[in-house]
């Protein structure tokens, strides 16, 4: 392996040639180009037929020049721009390449193969590794070796310079006095990304539960309003036993009942009302399904609503006198 190769091996003053001096032959690998003066060029490869001597001496060439048109192997070093700024990466290409066309490099008079190649190569690398940052060394390697060199052995970028490469392996290193100030940066990455990670899932946190509340607050009024509803039908309905076998299984909503007594004000609650407690009076309910904590209850209740006396009133008022009995009298004394 080396770093370049001239291919232009000798070049003679074809003008003064000898009568006596042999006509050189193109040896394997090498190639003769004998130049005129208006720049028209004849190429003589070894499996050509070999020139006459008459052609040689009197056909006005003036030079004559010798190409190696050999395989090398080239190792080319550089440095390729990545998406870290302020880092490159130190990069190592191994190479093989050869003349293509020996009158490309007649004319353009290449003696450094490796310079003609390392221009054109970086420029085609560098598009590639700057899209990597310093970690992702491997990954740009991957990529330049897969995209350059499609573009210069399939796609044969170089031929206009009268070179073929056939070959390119790239190797992408890290600059070791960068390797402390990519473990800084990624720490600070690191701690960002944990900050924002955390902020995130704080904000879902919330949202979930503001979600939650929202959702409980729903199920709150439906509950709310389906006991509104259950409530209304206790107090408006005409049947005392369901009413009292719900205070007798739920006492502490004794007081919420009473108080929507109060408030609706309508007949068919007060002839409910009036219905619990004249059953009360009579024991109408003793040896019912209904317990004696049912029936403690239930007087409880007859004891914090408004006086039977002051019922019966309420409802003479709305339907047509009728002569009380003397049960009636007694319904004032019923217990508190």
């Amino acid at each position: 392996m080396q770093e370049t190769f001239n291919p232009i091996l000798s070049q003679e003053d074809v003008r003064g040639w000898s009568l006596t001096k042999e006509i050189p032959v193109p040896a394997p690998n090498t190639v003769l180009v004998l130049s005129r003066s208006g720049g028209e060029l004849l190429v003589i490869s070894h499996t050509d037929k070999p020139i006459s001597f008459s052609k040689f001496k009197f056909g006005g060439y003036n030079f004559l020049y010798k190409i190696d048109v050999g395989e090398y192997v080239l190792k080319i070093d550089c440095s390729l721009p990545s998406k870290t700024s302020g880092f490159d990466f130190p990069t190592t290409v191994e190479i093989t390449c050869s003349v293509s066309d020996a009158q490309i490099i007649v004319k353009a008079g290449t003696q450094d193969v490796a310079s003609v190649l390392k221009a054109r190569l970086i420029n085609e690398m560098k598009q590639i590794s700057r899209d990597y940052d310093l970690r992702e060394n491997a990954m740009a390697e991957k990529d330049i070796n897969r995209s350059v060199r499609r573009r210069v052995v399939d796609e044969r970028c170089f031929d206009d310079l009268g070179l073929r490469v056939p070959q390119l392996v790239a190797s992408l290193q890290i600059d070791s006095s960068a390797i402390g100030s990519i473990k800084q940066v990624t720490l600070t990455e690191l701690n960002e990304a944990a900050l924002l990670a955390d902020k995130a899932a704080q904000f879902r946190l919330a949202q979930a539960e503001e979600i939650a509340q929202l959702k409980l607050d729903e199920l709150k009024r439906m509950r709310a309003s389906a006991s509104q509803e259950y409530y209304e039908k206790l107090v408006l309905g005409d049947e005392p036993s369901l009413l009292a076998a719900y205070l007798a299984q739920n006492p502490g909503n004794i007081a919420e009942l009473i108080s929507r007594f109060d408030q609706q004000k309508q007949l068919s609650s007060g002839n409910n009302m009036e219905l619990l407690k004249i059953m009360l009076q009579e024991d109408a309910l003793e040896g019912s399904e209904l317990g004696e904590a049912s029936m403690r209850v239930l007087r409880r209740v007859m004891g914090l609503t408004e006086s039977p006396k002051a019922a019966l009133e309420g409802n003479a008022a709305n339907q047509d006198p009728q002569p009380l009995s003397d049960d009636d009298d007694d319904l004032d004394d019923v217990p508190s």
